[in-house]
């Protein structure tokens, strides 16, 4: 996780939503069980993504055919990234697609790619020990343009029940 700002308690009445549609995933730098943080374009600008783990929400529906839906969503909070974040950022992406792979590039369309590559496992470490070595994230100056959620996963109730 990065050093993000602090956020007021009422964050989602004091900043802006973003429409998940106006965003683009470029890559991402954390993962489980889908990105939680990396680089996403908005407005045609490089941002960076944090996912605020306390602020998911589940939500129930009834679909036409009477069958109950829980719905997690994820939000996440968007903040403008200086050139030279950017480009360290980048610098790391590359690093890792060279030396580790492309299994989590995404296409211009911010979808997934399903025909990435592994490198050989000896080159990885030249990878993981650098990384170990770089400074931590700092953004807690970094301007927060809004937040945005994802829709994470549905699952049909009863599911739950078992």
């Amino acid at each position: 996780m990065s050093n993000i700002p602090e956020l007021p308690e009422d964050y989602r009445s004091q900043l802006a939503q973003i429409d998940e549609h106006q965003l683009r995933i470029m890559w991402h730098c954390g993962w489980y069980d889908g990105p939680l943080s990396g680089v996403i374009a908005y407005k045609d600008k490089s941002h960076w993504f944090e996912s605020l783990w306390q602020d998911d929400e589940i939500r129930t529906y009834v679909d036409d055919h009477g069958v109950e839906w829980q719905e997690w969503y994820k939000r996440f909070l968007l903040l403008e990234l200086s050139e030279k974040q950017y480009q360290e950022e980048l610098y790391w992406y590359n690093l890792f697609r060279e030396k580790v792979g492309t299994y989590w590039d995404y296409d211009e369309s911010g979808n997934r790619k399903r025909d990435g590559s592994f490198k050989p496992r000896e080159m990885h470490s030249e990878y993981y020990d650098a990384a170990k070595n770089r400074k931590p994230r700092d953004f807690t100056n970094n301007v927060i343009v809004g937040w945005f959620e994802w829709h994470w996963a549905s699952v049909e109730a009863d599911e739950l029940d078992n």
